[in-house]
């Protein structure tokens, strides 16, 4: 009999290298604590499940794929390894900045780290568009450090050629999800739709939806700081901030607020004539 445990971590090792045979997948579940049993399961027990499971050993070396769709459960080993970004769409209105006395949609833009759920950065906007993105990701480095990989959808928003040429010049890869496939964004997911059923309820509750943007978002921190990051995760058992603090300051990556200004201006595609006449 096959665990969850080890059902779910013969799949990741046969798919990542095909030219494993049974009897060393056999020898990896006895390695570590989480797949171990006694007694272990046979060798004819492994090669039976993952036939049943399209991951044949023979059929892959082949190069046939899984007639079964892989989709693998991930979480980062240790904090600022994943960072993961994402917008909800606008539930809430709040007081126009530009023209008072009238309202406009809101939505949060969230940033979270993948191995604690810790929120890095959140916010109300009215406008979402790159620029947004880069400062909330600013302001995330400056207090946490530069994390390795940044993890995002294909939005508009996303995909623009100054935010990843930021990210390289400070050492972060930036890495998007496949084209409708909202499952690959589930803990970001998770974490928006949170905030629509908690925090959103509860400031209507309160009669505090309408009010303007920058008290939106003071009620919004003070949320994460005091109740999200605070509650024990129920896939961590220990609380995002709890377990995002764990990581040793000496071993993240920092970088100068004046270093940051230089590196995030923005980048603009610019032609010349043959006149020398340079437009923007």
């Amino acid at each position: 009999i096959l665990t969850n445990s080890q059902k779910d971590a013969l799949k990741k090792w046969r798919f990542d290298n095909f030219y494993r045979t049974a009897e060393d997948l056999k020898e990896e579940l006895a390695l570590h604590d989480e797949t171990t049993s006694d007694p272990l399961p046979s060798e004819a027990t492994i090669a039976r499940f993952l036939r049943s499971q399209g991951l044949s050993r023979k059929i892959l070396i082949k190069g046939i794929k899984p007639k079964v769709k892989i989709r693998l459960a991930f979480e980062a080993e240790y904090p600022q390894q994943v960072w993961m970004a994402d917008t909800k769409g606008p539930d809430i209105y709040v007081d126009d900045p530009k023209n008072p006395g009238q309202k406009v949609l809101a939505k949060p833009v969230a940033f979270i780290d993948d191995c604690a759920r810790y929120i890095v950065a959140v916010m109300y906007v009215t406008v979402e568009n790159e620029y947004v993105i880069m400062e909330l990701f600013c302001q995330a480095i400056l207090l946490f450090g530069i994390p390795e990989i940044l993890y995002l959808d294909q939005g508009s928003p996303y995909m623009g050629k100054s935010l990843k040429k930021a990210a390289n010049l400070i050492g972060c890869n930036i890495i998007h999800a496949s084209r409708r496939d909202c499952s690959a964004k589930g803990k970001i997911e998770k974490v928006l739709r949170t905030f629509h059923e908690r925090f959103e309820h509860e400031m209507k509750a309160l009669g505090k939806d309408g009010i303007n943007l920058r008290e939106y978002n003071r009620y919004l921190q003070a949320y994460i700081g005091q109740d999200y990051n605070k509650k024990v995760h129920s896939s961590t058992n220990v609380s995002p901030e709890e377990r995002f603090f764990e990581f040793p300051a000496n071993k993240r990556r920092w970088i100068s607020k004046d270093a940051i200004a230089r590196i995030f201006l923005p980048v603009r595609i610019a032609s010349v004539t043959k006149t020398g006449l340079v437009k923007v």
